[in-house]
């Protein structure tokens, strides 16, 4: 470790140590940006800080100024004239808010320093240039080393720029900044944001002065997911001689700081004082992703099954919008991540739950899953909600309104409880195989692992011994055979295991299956369709 830093903790002093980087996490209105500012105000000798709120304009032409006016300006935001000598020594932080933070907007004003940076970065190559020019008047006739002449951080921004950019090269020529794109070149006033916020944010590296403490606040605002770890992994290496602190709620960017101490903030007092807690992580990719997801949200968090993007994400991320919906790989994962976070104190406020598929399982397994946080469908897969007689009659009453339909409101129905039947009849035999394979693979699921002193053999046999594959496949038989008996349409729909139900359904209601289902996402803001659907679906605490 090597570096400390002290910081207020539920009003408590506390000390952190840290290697050369810290990557500051939370939500937003968690207090992150007044951290950095009271940072630099109780180290205001040693930290330069970059504001999230940053104008990224600049003239097309450099002003010159003498490098020890260039610095003031970049430091402090003007170089103060008719001031006492030592003024910005002894009052560093008065200086410092009166002109950078324009009377003291530490967080809230835009810094406009862009210009005070390129100034900075010419006098210096100025600098060099003169002391260069001695060198060779004092050094003609005599052999020149490589350490002869002085890179300038205007070549090292060149450099590092042409070669993370090297689709367009830019060069600093007659106080200007030349972009050069074949088969031509324009100034750099005609950069995008992007761009432009790439130099500023390299120069600004560049240019801290050794041992000083640099504090960036959203260091990934305007740049390119491809771009914006190799610039920091670059920058670091660049300027190992300073410490950087990172701001951020970009929950990629803050994972793939492998080596920078992690702070996540949970919240603000409004004053000075932050809770917080340092965090660790397991190698393991997914977890990393899930844990830094969560720390984002400062709502409860809800496990589902499936991927972003999917069905079952829209749907649940509608339904539960007051839940930080994070969708996991299988159900399995759902129940391990919500016992995980139920034992992870340091996450102990973000009252985890799980919604997974019913898949067969019985009521004595689903009654102890609710126990754990975790609800069951009544459908046996999401799919199935949208198949619901009741929600394809609210579906037809909205697309009636706008267009032009075939058959009566009745004739519809009729014909979809007709295709229900029909799929249900036609494909008991398969629904019942498929129940049965995934109750054995369930129950082959749970073989508890033996201990070193028991005999394998003899725990597996014994275990298989107590599933009775003929006793499952009746009772699978019976229930199915009890629900087309009753030619109940609603227990149909939750019990048929095929994803074409939804396809067939659409096709009588005239639309395609994607345009269906995008019509009911598109409606749950509607209380009527949402009481259709809460019957079938767990109604989570807040939504």
């Amino acid at each position: 470790m090597g570096n400390k830093i002290n910081l207020l903790k539920n009003n408590v002093p506390i000390e952190i140590e840290y290697d050369k980087t810290m990557v500051f996490i939370g939500a937003n209105g968690s207090g992150k940006s007044r951290l950095g500012a009271w940072i630099e105000d109780k180290n205001s000798k040693k930290v330069h800080r970059i504001s999230a709120q940053r104008n990224l304009s600049f003239n097309a032409e450099i002003s010159l100024r003498s490098y020890e006016k260039s610095q003031k300006f970049f430091y402090y935001g003007n170089d103060f004239p008719g001031h006492q000598p030592d003024y910005l020594e002894a009052y560093t932080s008065q200086a410092k808010s009166s002109q950078r933070w324009q009377q003291g907007k530490f967080t809230t004003g835009l810094l406009n320093d862009y210009d005070h940076l390129l100034s900075m970065l010419y006098s210096q190559q100025n600098l060099l240039n003169e002391e260069l020019s001695r060198k060779v008047t004092n050094n003609i006739g005599q052999t020149i080393t490589a350490d002869f002449k002085s890179s300038s951080d205007i070549e090292k921004l060149i450099e590092l720029w042409n070669r993370l950019l090297s689709h367009r090269q830019i060069d600093f020529i007659d106080q200007k900044i030349v972009v050069k794109k074949d088969p031509e070149s324009y100034f750099g006033t005609e950069l995008s944001d992007g761009e432009r916020v790439i130099i500023y944010l390299i120069g600004q590296v560049l240019s801290v002065e050794p041992n000083y403490i640099l504090i960036v606040d959203e260091p990934e605002i305007h740049i390119h997911k491809s771009i914006i770890n190799p610039l920091w992994d670059e920058l670091e290496k660049l300027r190992d001689d300073i410490s950087i602190f990172y701001i951020t709620h970009d929950l990629d960017f803050a994972k793939e700081r492998f080596y920078s101490k992690k702070i996540w903030i949970k919240s603000f007092d409004g004053k000075e004082s932050w809770d917080f807690q340092e965090i660790s992580f397991e190698d393991n990719e997914e977890f990393n992703q899930i844990h830094f997801e969560i720390m984002g949200s400062r709502k409860p968090v809800l496990f589902i099954e499936g991927e972003k993007g999917s069905l079952d994400y829209k749907l649940y991320s509608k339904l539960y919008s007051k839940h930080t919906v994070i969708p996991v790989k299988s159900c399995s994962t759902v129940i391990e991540m919500v016992s995980s976070y139920k034992k992870e104190w340091t996450l102990h406020d973000i009252n985890p739950v799980g919604i997974i598929d019913r898949d067969f399982r019985e009521e004595s397994e689903i009654s102890t899953l609710r126990e754990k946080g975790i609800f069951v469908l009544d459908v046996l897969e999401v799919e199935n909600l949208f198949c619901l007689p009741e929600v394809v009659a609210f579906i037809y009453d909205v697309i009636s309104t706008s267009i032009s339909i075939l058959k009566s409101k009745e004739e519809t129905l009729n014909e979809i409880d007709s295709a229900i039947k029909i799929m249900f009849d036609s494909e008991k035999d398969k629904f019942i195989l498929n129940a049965t394979h995934k109750k054995i693979s369930n129950l082959l699921g749970k073989f508890p692992k033996p201990k070193h002193t028991d005999n394998m053999d003899e725990k597996y046999n014994e275990y298989l011994a107590n599933i009775n594959l003929e006793n499952i496949q009746n009772e699978i038989k019976t229930y199915y055979e009890d629900v087309g008996t009753q030619q109940a349409i609603n227990k149909m729909v939750c019990s048929i295991d095929n994803k074409g139900l939804v396809a067939s359904i659409s096709k009588i209601l005239e639309m395609t299956k994607d345009k269906y289902q995008a019509t009911v996402l598109k409606h749950l803001d509607n209380s009527d369709l949402r009481t259709i659907i809460n019957a079938y679906i767990a109604v989570l605490e807040n939504d």
